[in-house]
């Protein structure tokens, strides 16, 4: 079983399980079916660390783009239960993102989230998420070669911010 499969089969068992928590849960009634937020990151759209805009398209799914301390990225997530207040939902997706780092190197990437997102009345969101991920790198060394990595990878984003 190759490093890719396992990270897949992780990343499953951890999105049913809390799609199996979260159904267990008694929750607010109140449905998001549109709205906009601004979040601090760490890891995720925004590269290392930095800020995301989220936009909810409709009650499944939101788009997201970020610049971070060192790169640029942008994101799509699922919802397969509806978002809902007061909440935890699980969601899946996709999210690319850049790094550059002067007089160092830089690289691409991008990853399938599992996660959930904790939709406060307050308007105060909570996301975290993991999963499978690639990413190229060019690196220059001291000696001025490049290293070019290409690997599979485990990435992940924690996020908090406030609807708008």
């Amino acid at each position: 079983m190759g490093i890719v499969s396992k990270y897949s089969y992780i990343s499953i068992f951890v999105f049913i399980s809390v799609t199996h928590f979260v159904s267990a849960q008694n929750v607010d009634t109140r449905i998001l079916r549109s709205g906009k937020s601004l979040s601090l990151n760490l890891l995720g759209a925004a590269s290392l660390a930095g800020v995301t805009y989220d936009k909810i398209i409709n009650e499944h799914i939101a788009w997201e783009v970020g610049i971070g301390v060192a790169g640029v990225g942008a994101g799509l997530s699922y919802y397969p239960k509806k978002m809902r207040l007061n909440a935890f939902c699980p969601y899946v997706g996709v999210k690319l993102n850049t790094i550059a780092l002067v007089g160092v190197g830089g690289g691409y990437g991008g990853y399938i989230p599992v996660g959930v997102t904790f939709f406060e009345v307050s308007k105060f969101n909570f996301g975290i998420d993991i999963g499978p991920g690639y990413a190229h790198t060019d690196f220059h060394e001291r000696h001025s070669s490049k290293k070019h990595e290409n690997r599979f990878i485990v990435f992940g984003n924690v996020k908090i911010g406030m609807r708008l």
